[in-house]
């Protein structure tokens, strides 16, 4: 992905989603960690700037329950997206 479809991204999950969790993993600590603070725009410029390497963001949307898990690349950006229908 590119830093464009981050932006989008995330515009689409401030105006859709509900129930917003957010954990970020940084180089020096591997396991997911909540965010004291949970912005969305924090999230983004932290994922932007390669504060953060991996940020999931769980949310519900449309009956379901989403977890998106960002990691920065070399070149971009990687979506890992799941769905849990129902919950």
């Amino acid at each position: 992905m590119s830093e464009a479809q981050i932006e989008l991204l995330f515009r689409d999950l401030e105006t859709h989603a509900k129930d917003i969790q957010l954990f970020q993993r940084s180089k020096l600590n591997s396991r997911g960690v909540p965010n004291p603070t949970p912005s969305l725009a924090s999230a983004k410029d932290a994922i932007l700037s390669a504060k953060v390497n991996k940020l999931q963001i769980r949310y519900r949307w449309n009956d379901s329950l989403w977890i998106d898990t960002i990691e920065t690349l070399d070149n971009g950006f990687r979506l890992i997206r799941v769905a849990h229908a129902g919950r």
